[in-house]
């Protein structure tokens, strides 16, 4: 469950970087074999996959705290939803990449995921819950999905990023969502959003009537 005493500040600390070896595993086998790596590790995940599997997956990374997990779950089949804090406290998740077939997780997915750096995929889940990336202090880029529409309330909430993009699609953001990013600078909004703009790196909404979030590292509002 959520812990709403988190220990963290927002400020990143970059993440050793060490070789890479690259390993193709079934979605059945894959918590075996995270418990057992060391090292760096791409885990390239292939097969048939559920919530349940990523649930282990998930306690897997969290036992096994002295690897650096790049983790690959693209090529799955059958994914489309998990549970809350399904990859949530642990130190080894560094990149993850979902399947697009992920419509929906729970909120605090990726909470307190200390080393994890890079989101390249999240699926094509409609929104970002609360506390999705909450504490991740190192995380350096996000892509948000094209199919998202609400990004909610500390959904970014002392986590690492310097910048990120709002795509179109996005239609209701919460206050709060990027509370406590200390390094964030600038926030960007695509030209074709018709909810939110960007002047300066700082969000308002559509017509520049209401400023929304001004980015803490973007100088005194």
């Amino acid at each position: 469950l959520y812990n709403a005493e988190l220990t963290c500040t927002g400020e990143y600390q970059e993440v050793p970087e060490i070789p890479v070896t690259e390993i193709s595993v079934e979605a059945s086998e894959a918590a075996d074999k995270i418990r057992s790596l060391s090292g760096r590790n791409r885990v390239v995940v292939t097969g048939n996959c559920d919530y349940e599997i990523i649930s282990q997956i998930g306690n897997a990374l969290k036992e096994n705290q002295f690897a650096q997990i790049l983790l690959d779950l693209s090529g799955t089949e059958g994914l489309t939803w998990f549970l809350q804090n399904a990859f949530a406290y642990n130190n080894s998740l560094v990149e993850i990449t979902l399947p697009d077939s992920v419509i929906d997780f729970g909120w605090g997915a990726f909470v307190q995921c200390r080393q994890l750096k890079t989101v390249h995929s999240l699926g094509s889940v409609s929104k970002l819950k609360e506390h999705t990336f909450e504490c991740c202090e190192n995380l350096q880029s996000v892509t948000i999905p094209s199919t998202v529409e609400t990004i909610e309330s500390w959904s970014f909430h002392f986590c690492g990023l310097k910048q990120i993009l709002i795509p179109a699609s996005v239609t209701d953001i919460w206050f709060s969502a990027f509370q406590g990013c200390y390094n964030l600078m600038d926030i960007q909004v695509s030209s074709e959003n018709t909810s939110y703009s960007a002047e300066g790196g700082i969000l308002y909404n559509y017509d520049k009537t209401v400023l929304h979030s001004w980015p803490s590292a973007n100088g005194d509002v």
